[in-house]
């Protein structure tokens, strides 16, 4: 788990920007990032001044029986002592002047799901008035390894901090290559990232795009005279709803071709792939090919377009011609270098375009991606949230897992979280085969 904090200079709205952001419902960004910024500077000299770590105060052993930081009880107690007072510490050095807010990245699967619900808490008694960012992550499970006693821990997990974290955050988004949270989701296999070789059993795999992927997601945020943080949360916390992020990891460029032949050959799907357990087509599809007379040719409507930006909006607006969307290209490739794990496919070359043959296996040291990510807040998250809801309903923790009641969380609390997962569903429209009995 991580806390990031923000210099206020990193993030001051200039005039040239009082048009876009604020107003809208949905972000999308086509950009090539860095690997990760939890420090240094990032694009234009952009700065990432503070991370606090909670992970490195805290023993535990992940693998082993004995331990083991498993059940959401656990998290909750370990805010208090020496780690309460480290991160109490790191927070007093921003608090004069520049402390703009806060980016919580947590994993909801273990007991770091009760350490994050606690940290947001105390952000919000003490800081309300800052942007709370809350980064939700899920790393994909393992049948073959994991006991069903820690599935069960898992459910637990996710919907105690999923709760909690969304009644104290300004934003939520879910990061997870998993297909579900709700007890077996149908496929645990991270299928869903263009030209990746995953493997499921190696969480650095899936760990490392989901980090490629965030990366890219708050370049808006720490552009020079982007919008605050409590305004691009604003934007984007419509009726109660959370996020949801989407991305296409790389972006499928051929070598030679433009921006407008790419998208142009897929006007008919959506490039990107969900990054949050949520479904993956469009709300509102429609085709942006246009009637033609037979026998003409002419470039299709996006080669009419005189910039990217422009080029990009018009293909997201017929995907979504009733979702306001703002647009964000940043020009130059993500250099990825070790320990940046090689997981693309062999038909992505040096450059990040794609060739019609596979280049020959061969240690590269490093490799120019163009990625495109978005974050939607639309009713996507609806399906996941009710398979959520529907699995932490249908269990009982004093009579399947009593000790997860042992270490720290009353039922009371776990009743609590299932009422609060039924109001979030409610923020989503209700599918047609969804009774009013299964909302309660």
């Amino acid at each position: 788990m991580g806390v990031n904090l923000y210099d206020q200079k990193c993030g001051q709205r200039g005039s040239d920007q009082e048009t876009s952001g604020s107003l809208s419902l949905t972000h999308f960004l086509f950009t090539e990032p860095s690997f990760l910024c939890r420090g240094g500077c990032h694009g234009d000299g952009e700065q990432l001044l503070g991370a606090c770590r909670l992970e490195s105060n805290v023993r535990y052993n992940h693998d082993g029986e004995a331990h083991n930081l498993e059940v959401f009880g656990q998290g909750e107690a370990l805010l208090q002592g020496s780690v309460l007072e480290d991160l109490e510490d790191r927070l007093h050095f921003f608090i004069e002047g520049y402390l703009q807010g806060f980016q919580v990245l947590c994993d909801l699967a273990d007991g770091f799901s009760g350490l994050g619900s606690k940290v947001t808490e105390m952000l919000q008694d003490s800081y309300g008035g800052r942007g709370i960012l809350s980064w939700e992550l899920a790393p994909v499970s393992h049948p073959d390894t994991v006991s069903d006693e820690r599935e069960l821990y898992h459910l637990l997990n996710y919907s105690l901090g999923m709760v909690h974290m969304a009644n104290n955050s300004s934003f939520v988004c879910l990061l997870t290559l998993k297909g579900g949270l709700g007890g077996r989701p149908m496929s645990d296999n991270p299928r869903n990232v263009y030209f990746c070789l995953l493997h499921p059993s190696l969480w650095y795999h899936s760990s490392s795009v989901l980090a490629l992927a965030l990366d890219s997601l708050i370049v808006p945020r720490l552009r020079y005279n982007s919008a605050s943080m409590w305004e691009f949360a604003e934007a984007l916390a419509v009726s109660g709803r959370k996020e949801s992020a989407y991305g296409a990891l790389p972006f499928p460029m051929a070598q030679g071709s433009s921006l407008p032949d790419t998208l142009g050959d897929c006007a008919n799907t959506l490039l990107w792939k969900p990054l949050s357990a949520c479904p993956e087509q469009g709300d509102e599809l429609q085709s942006l090919v246009s009637q033609l007379r037979p026998g003409m040719q002419p470039p299709t409507p996006l080669h009419s377009l005189d910039c990217r930006e422009d080029v990009l909006a018009s293909y997201i607006n017929a995907h979504y011609p009733a979702t306001p969307c703002s647009v964000q290209l940043v020009s130059s490739p993500s250099k990825l270098t070790p320990p940046f794990p090689q997981i693309f496919s062999q038909s992505l070359g040096p450059q990040g375009f794609l060739q019609s043959q596979a280049h020959p296996p061969q240690l590269c040291p490093s490799l120019l991606l163009r990625v495109h990510t978005s974050l939607h807040s639309s009713p996507a998250l609806g399906p996941w949230l009710l398979e959520l809801q529907r699995g932490a309903s249908a269990l009982d923790p004093r009579r399947i897992a009593p000790s997860f009641l042992s270490r720290g969380t009353e039922l009371a609390d776990f009743q609590e979280s299932r009422k609060q997962l039924g109001l979030l569903v409610r923020c989503y429209p209700v599918p047609l085969s969804t009774s009013s009995t299964e909302m309660d």
